[in-house]
């Protein structure tokens, strides 16, 4: 369900532009747009727990760690709007001290409304487990009425803990500064109070401490620091001194107001408002990064363009150009179309977006819960006309698609006006097999599109068959350069297994072999925003073998790595709800455990990356296999198309303790081969999906299993019509 929006406000007078200083304490909460009534109302309590049972209170103490859901009355089928601010002085009322906050919208039994009861409204909010300790204030507001509610994040007890002040270098505290002690993937934080102190319960041990202001005045601070018993320790702040300042127009060069101004990877502190001129100025830090405008400020109304680049040094200023000033086309027409999910009506709403290259923005719509129509906001232009690619998307999880499913299609070069521009969501794929077959060929365009970053084709660039398998060399001509493929189609994860054998003996010590799954198709380098699971392979010196790696929402953590540099037959399982990962390396369990279940299919990319002037060295990939968990490869043989079904006996019969089986397919089938003792007990499963036509091998290894005879089924079934195509047994010999 959508995240609760936690956008802390920190508004501040500023001598040179009349603009506000907002932040973001948690950065992937993100704010709704729906229209208030501006009449009646029935509001009468905020409450809060840590558990959909209650019991719910105002004040409610709840931990950093916990859940948290929030419950309050409302006009049955209306909608309220909270608005949330950050208690500096922990006095249980809003004053000057005080952050306020940006606003969540809940409607009584809508999507995220977790109580069927009219008139009260049960809301979930994802806090990811890693709260601060700090005292929230909820101010709720249905048309005239509103009510108020407190909620106070408190960080579990321990044996010691660091406390202190957070101080300005220029003199002065810094109150509302965010703390935080880091120790691995664990976090414990606090948010200085109107005093500039802080108190943080932590264990014996060694942490990473990182501290930013809210108010975007002073640069981020990190150190580290060894508890071993209570540590009073102070921090100083040093102000920035560098800016950026210009204005937010539209297309004809009308001022816009109130919108926000954000910098990438800076946690959404330091944020800004446009005054009434259109006008805003915000402090950075000195280097590289880039400055964008909040989609929700703009949306509807006017596109929402693209961030900027920008790189400034200490005591610099950019003013009033290209970088600094942002055009917001206003919105002249729309693109219409509708969503399905198998061809069926929805049962919820999905975000779709469209992009306009010419004028660099984009511009987003919400499909209606029910019929699935939507209309997409968009500029029109008739010289030169503006043409919109537009798709539908997850959007980090906001509209989450139906577990297993993925959209059939997207669309380019439409024109505004368009219509009936629909899509459906569909089941993901759940076995494949592809043995990478031809000699100076590329991959088949219908299962492989190229992964490509940065300059990776040069004199040696190649992604081709070569002798049956898939052969990827980058050649970087400038930094981090990467190649490969990425699959078409993604595939189910419940109770799958992805086999794929990788051979890196010509790899040389400064490339890198990878092999990633994720819900979506990554064109940059992993370490974006998109969340993954990456095996990857390194022959440098002293840091090589291998690591598996996952990112969710923007955190990348490390499940496992070795220096060991052998083995090269890869197998990633998941469970029957895919909660727990299993990597072999060669029939041997590398990592078993939890690995975050952030995303239910899978698009699988296979991919070298080089950095310039390394020499280009080849990586091999082959025997791809996806299927049910247990299940043995497959291996398709190649060759001229079958006539007729066709199984055959096993080689070797008898056989100890491995033998292969050969079968026929005319047409693509789906296709199930079991095997059985004797008494008709089913002892391995061999395969189980669907195959295309074509002549296929698979091994069967029965070293579990005692002597004896065994028979193996192979059953066909036409993918369409259900009809049975094939049913055929053979009898096996195993003999120990």
């Amino acid at each position: 369900m959508k995240a609760l929006s936690y956008i802390l406000v920190f508004i501040i007078s500023l001598q040179f532009v009349d603009a506000q200083t907002t932040n973001k304490i948690f950065p992937n909460f993100k704010k709704s747009n729906i229209q208030m009534s501006k009449t009646g109302g029935l509001i009468t309590y905020v409450t809060f727990s840590n558990s959909i049972n209650g019991p719910f209170t105002s004040p409610a103490t709840i931990a950093t760690t916990d859940s948290l859901f929030t419950k309050l009355d409302v006009t049955p089928q209306g909608t309220v709007q909270i608005q949330y601010w950050l208690d500096v002085n922990e006095n249980g009322i809003t004053d000057a001290g005080d952050f306020p906050v940006g606003s969540e919208n809940f409607t009584d039994n809508a999507i995220n409304d977790l109580d069927p009861t009219p008139g009260v409204i049960i809301g979930f909010i994802e806090t990811g487990g890693q709260m601060s300790s700090m005292q929230v204030i909820a101010i709720a507001n249905e048309g005239l009425t509103s009510a108020t509610g407190i909620v106070v994040f408190n960080n579990p007890p321990a044996t010691f803990s660091l406390s202190g002040v957070i101080y300005s270098t220029a003199g002065g505290v810094v109150p509302g500064a965010w703390v935080w002690a880091i120790d691995g993937m664990n976090q414990i934080g606090d948010v200085a109070d109107h005093t500039g102190s802080y108190f943080i319960p932590l264990e014996a041990g060694n942490y990473s401490i990182h501290i930013e202001d809210m108010s975007g005045a002073h640069s981020s601070f990190d150190t580290s620091i060894t508890i071993a018993g209570n540590t009073i320790q102070n921090f100083y702040l040093k102000p920035l001194t560098s800016y950026i300042r210009g204005y937010v127009r539209d297309e004809l060069s009308n001022p816009i107001a109130n919108v926000r101004l954000y910098r990438e990877n800076s946690s959404g502190m330091g944020e800004v408002l446009t005054d009434q001129n259109g006008e805003y100025k915000m402090m950075v830090p000195a280097g590289s990064s880039r400055i964008g405008l909040n989609s929700d400020d703009l949306l509807p109304t006017y596109m929402s363009p693209n961030s900027h680049s920008y790189t400034i040094g200490e005591n610099d200023s950019i003013v009033n150009n290209s970088i600094s000033n942002f055009t917001c086309y206003r919105t002249n027409s729309t693109i219409t179309g509708a969503v399905r999910v198998n061809g069926n009506l929805p049962t919820k709403s999905y975000l779709i977006g469209g992009w306009a290259d010419y004028i660099q923005s984009y511009s987003q719509a919400i499909s209606n819960p029910t019929t699935g129509n939507y209309t997409l906001p968009v500029y029109s232009s008739t010289f030169p006309q503006t043409f919109y690619g537009v798709n539908l998307g997850d959007w980090d999880r906001d509209y989450p698609f139906p577990p297993g499913a993925y959209v059939d299609t997207s669309y380019g070069g439409l024109l505004p006006g368009a219509s009936n521009i629909n899509f459906n969501l569909v089941s993901a794929e759940t076995s494949f097999v592809e043995p990478f077959l031809g000699n100076w060929n590329p991959p088949s365009y219908n299962m492989w599109i190229n992964y490509i970053y940065n300059q990776p084709w040069g004199p040696n660039g190649m992604v081709l068959c070569i002798n049956d398998r898939l052969n990827i060399i980058a050649s970087s001509q400038s930094g981090t350069s990467g190649l490969g493929v990425i699959s078409k189609k993604p595939f189910q994860l419940i109770n799958r297994e992805y086999r794929v054998y990788i051979d890196h003996t010509q790899l040389g010590p400064n490339n890198t072999a990878h092999i990633l799954l994720s819900n979506r198709h990554i064109w940059q380098l992993p370490s974006n925003n998109d969340n993954w699971l990456q095996l990857s392979y390194s022959k440098q010196s002293g840091t090589g073998g291998w690591k598996l790696q996952q990112s969710i929402d923007q955190n990348i953590s490390t499940l496992w790595q070795s220096p060991d540099l052998t083995g090269g037959h890869i197998l990633f399982q998941f469970n029957n709800d895919a909660s727990i990962l299993t990597l072999k390396i060669d029939g041997v369990v590398k990592y078993s455990g939890s690995w975050g279940q952030h995303f239910s299919i899978a698009y699988i990319h296979l991919f070298q990356f080089n950095d310039y002037p390394n020499t280009p060295t080849p990586v091999y990939f082959d025997e791809l296999f996806v299927g049910a968990v247990g299940s043995t490869g497959v291996r398709e043989i190649g060759g001229e198309l079958p006539q007729e079904f066709n199984l055959e006996q096993n080689y070797p019969n008898p056989f100890n303790p491995a033998t292969t089986i050969n079968f026929q397919l005319p047409i693509s089938s789906t296709v199930s081969l079991k095997v059985y003792n004797v008494l008709g007990q089913g002892v391995a499963d061999l395969l189980n999906g669907e195959l295309n036509a074509g002549k296929y091998e698979i091994a069967f290894d029965a070293s579990k299993l005692s002597s004896g005879i065994y028979y193996y089924r192979l059953t066909a079934v036409d993918s369409k019509t259900g009809q049975l195509l094939m049913n055929t047994s053979r009898k096996a010999i195993l003999l120990k």
